[in-house]
């Protein structure tokens, strides 16, 4: 049952049919520069799910066929499991087998001084260790890094599998 006051998160016209194939993918093509890829992930941060801390945050991570992966930020109400933008995006591409990623793009509209988050710098290290990270830095041109120098001396979980 439902209650009375229930609303209806999106129209029933515009969830997927049993059994469709849903594509992870935006539909845009590569982002010819930079800041092109920037205005993506701000776009894509309004999607975020930030009931608490509206604080939105969106990544766009690039593929070497050109496809585009989007993640936001997702924010349960207990705050102890947040999802963050990054690591949505990486899981996403993982998830479609969709390949290496060769770059990504971040925006947190709220803090134009915004980087990724431990959690987040040691999956880009673990799973798009080639990639190039663009930072949104508000009115100023995006900041870039390559993903490697996130995260000095981390951690790799190739180590695991030595001696096997």
């Amino acid at each position: 049952p439902v209650a009375d006051d229930a609303v209806a998160a999106a129209p029933a016209e515009d969830l997927p049919t049993v059994g469709s194939r849903l594509d992870p993918f935006l539909p845009d093509a590569p982002p010819p520069s930079p800041a092109d890829g920037i205005r993506l992930a701000r776009r894509v941060a309004g999607r975020a799910l930030v009931p608490a801390s509206a604080f939105p945050v969106g990544c766009v991570a690039v593929l070497p066929q050109g496809r585009l992966v989007p993640g936001v930020n997702v924010e349960p109400p207990d705050w102890t499991r947040i999802l963050c933008a990054e690591r949505a995006a990486l899981g996403t591409a993982v998830t479609y087998g969709a390949g290496p990623v060769t770059a990504l793009y971040l925006s947190c509209p709220k803090d134009p001084t915004g980087t990724p988050c431990g959690a987040c710098r040691q999956l880009l290290v673990e799973l798009a260790p080639d990639a190039v990270l663009w930072m949104d830095r508000g009115t100023a041109p995006p900041d870039s890094s390559p993903v490697p120098t996130l995260l000095p001396g981390s951690f790799r979980g190739q180590a695991l599998l030595r001696d096997r």
